[in-house]
């Protein structure tokens, strides 16, 4: 009889199926605090997860995602996230809900810009201060883990899920304002991640990705970056091609864990959207999903039902899809007065994990 085991680590917890004294199938799932614009949830990243060839096609990788989202239902997480193969996750109930998205830079177009600043390498004293110009970069950045200053370990993995990563920073004098991570591939050009604290930084950032692109004798470089960084913005400027990529039911995925939790974490952000929005409709939201039904009060009016399977209420939720490119599902029921509120307080966006927090 397959036997589950939860074991937890520095960063989350390791569910185990074991048949007699063998691991069948693991899968690790992280601790990450996430947000939903700028309220932060509990996330529960799920990585790793593998079944050893022998035991294959028996069940037991259902069984232990199962027990995973058992678990975090008993710690408390809000919802789920993971990036994952086709085919095999909306069984277990989660949907796309993270668009991939990566930009790209010729070489000798990237060349044109000025390094203004100096840069050196990145140091490991230097990582509060990161952690603090991605956080300023990232309030009310749908998906962004959050990043405490005082305990930040720095990048992790970078672009392309391997651990053979680097970081330069930019300086005006003393003063760290600006920095990047890229991969150490010596025949790809690729950054990870790119941060600032003033639009001042960003020519010395393109500068260094350029002449490290020349060095390597590559025609373009890459950048992971939202679609909507205000960096890419400034990189169209000489030449940039930024591709998006929604998949239909694998990469980068979500789930709710607990409907009643987030949806009442949330309740403030909902109801500023809704006043600052031209919409009319006030009142309470009772959306009725596969978890249950759970009420949302967002002004003094009646309450108004929406049938939905949880998958939408998650990719609305995380700005993935628009209201209006969803209601004509067959599982959905969404009274089509209240379609201008609730266009309101689901905008969509580009929810975005950046690749060294990735699971």
């Amino acid at each position: 009889m397959p036997m589950l085991k939860r074991s937890p680590f520095e960063h989350g917890t390791r569910i185990e199926v074991f048949i007699d004294d063998a691991v069948a199938s693991s899968v690790l799932v992280f601790n990450r605090t996430i947000r939903i614009g700028s309220i932060p949830l509990r996330c529960g990243g799920i990585g790793d997860v593998s079944t050893k060839r022998a035991y294959r096609q028996q069940g037991y990788a259902r069984l232990m995602l199962e027990d995973a989202v058992a678990f975090m239902k008993e710690d408390g997480f809000h919802f789920a996230a993971l990036f994952g193969i086709p085919n095999f996750y909306p069984k277990f109930g989660f949907a796309p809900a993270i668009p991939g998205t990566e930009s790209t830079i010729a070489t000798r177009d990237a060349e044109l810009a000025q390094a203004r600043f100096p840069i050196r390498p990145m140091r490991p004293e230097d990582r509060p201060r990161l952690a603090a110009i991605y956080e300023q970069m990232n309030a009310v950045r749908t998906l962004s883990c959050v990043r405490d200053p005082a305990t930040w370990d720095g990048f992790r993995i970078g672009a392309g899920w391997n651990d053979r990563i680097d970081a330069f920073v930019v300086l005006d004098g003393e003063q760290i304002i600006g920095y990047a991570s890229y991969d150490l591939d010596p025949w790809r050009c690729a950054f990870g991640e790119v941060g600032y604290s003033t639009p001042d930084a960003w020519s010395t950032i393109l500068a260094e990705a350029a002449r490290q692109a020349l060095e390597k004798r590559v025609e373009k470089l890459t950048i992971h970056a939202p679609a909507d960084d205000p960096f890419v913005h400034y990189c169209r400027r000489l030449g940039c091609s930024t591709s998006l990529y929604y998949a239909r039911n694998a990469h980068g995925m979500a789930r709710l864990i607990d409907q009643r939790a987030t949806l009442q974490a949330v309740q403030p952000l909902l109801k500023q959207r809704l006043e600052r929005s031209s919409a009319a409709w006030r009142g309470t939201l009772v959306f009725a999903t596969d978890l249950g039904e759970d009420a949302v009060e967002l002004g003094h009016g009646a309450a108004v039902v929406l049938k939905l399977p949880q998958t939408m209420l998650t990719q609305w939720l995380l700005g993935y899809c628009a209201v209006a490119e969803s209601i004509f599902e067959s599982a959905v029921r969404v009274p089509e007065q209240i379609l201008p509120a609730l266009q309101a307080i689901f905008p969509t966006g580009y929810p975005y994990i950046y690749a060294s927090d990735r699971f």
